[in-house]
């Protein structure tokens, strides 16, 4: 299969992003064949309209995007992302450790600063949004200023320069141990929630359905090195082949989300169709 196909991810360009795609290109094409080209874009919101303009035929994207794309029948998920030989992760809530915040119920009477990722990001805002609102914890009215990151390693960077006094952010759990994202400071666990669906490779639902299949195995096949640059970055070790209810967990969490708005239509009412995030920028 030499057809080249174009995979968009949201994220910066710079030295590590570029190295981790070399690696998963290499991977993916000694695996099946399946010749990978870059679009970066800035946002999860430009993610998603980079598919719907068909613009890309594949996304490396976050569970809901990938919801919201397989909803709008514009891609559907092909591939998982094993993070620690799992396909799930969890939401995390931190801050620095020398905070003297040291419980999530602190929070409401500390008047701090909380960093999103955004509000496409489940680990970095739906779920611990709602995970908020289940202990009697309203965002709004608890947290002084909110602000959104765009990624996790900004909103982290921004806790470590401390631009903010508290982040969500993605963990993973294995046993009795929850690991979050290493920062050049130690952080404090405040509390995690999830289960949630992980990230997903989706092809557009106008790739022809062989070319798909052969494009999932080729993922599925991939040999990543365990201290490579697709590990580094996105602490990524393998993918395998999406089961068909992957995204079913992410549903409960979502539902639960009441300010994750609707798009507006052109003459600002709400729209009642799947979200399209169109000129929505975070």
């Amino acid at each position: 299969m030499q057809k080249l196909i174009r995979l968009a991810i949201a994220g910066a360009v710079d030295d590590g992003t570029q190295a981790a795609f070399d690696e998963l290109r290499r991977a993916v094409h000694r695996a099946g064949g399946v010749e990978l080209a870059p679009l970066f874009v800035p946002t999860y919101a430009a993610l998603y309209e980079t598919m719907a303009a068909g613009l890309a035929q594949l996304a490396w994207a976050p569970p809901l995007v990938a919801r919201d794309l397989e909803r709008g029948q514009i891609a559907h998920p092909i591939a998982a992302a094993m993070r620690f030989d799992e396909t799930i992760y969890y939401s995390a809530i931190v801050v620095l450790a020398s905070s003297p915040i040291v419980h999530v119920g602190d929070l409401e009477t500390a008047r701090t600063h909380i960093g999103w990722v955004s509000k496409l990001s489940a680990a970095g805002y739906v779920v611990p949004r709602a995970f908020l609102r289940a202990q009697g914890l309203e965002p709004s009215r608890v947290f002084a200023s909110e602000s959104l990151w765009g990624t996790h390693t900004s909103v982290l960077a921004a806790l470590v320069e401390g631009e903010i006094d508290v982040a969500a952010t993605y963990a993973a759990v294995r046993g009795n141990a929850t690991m979050t994202a290493e920062t050049k400071v130690p952080t404090r666990l405040l509390a995690t929630a999830g289960p949630i669906p992980g990230d997903v490779i989706v092809v557009g639902d106008d790739v022809e359905a062989g070319h798909a299949e052969a494009i999932a195995a080729a993922f599925a096949r991939a040999s990543l090195a365990a201290d490579g640059p697709v590990r580094k970055l996105m602490n990524v070790a393998r993918f395998t082949l999406a089961s068909p209810d992957h995204l079913m967990p992410l549903a409960r969490w979502a539902d639960r989300a009441s300010d994750v708005a609707p798009p507006l239509l052109p003459d600002g009412t709400p729209s009642s169709s799947p979200p399209r995030w169109r000129g929505v920028r975070f």
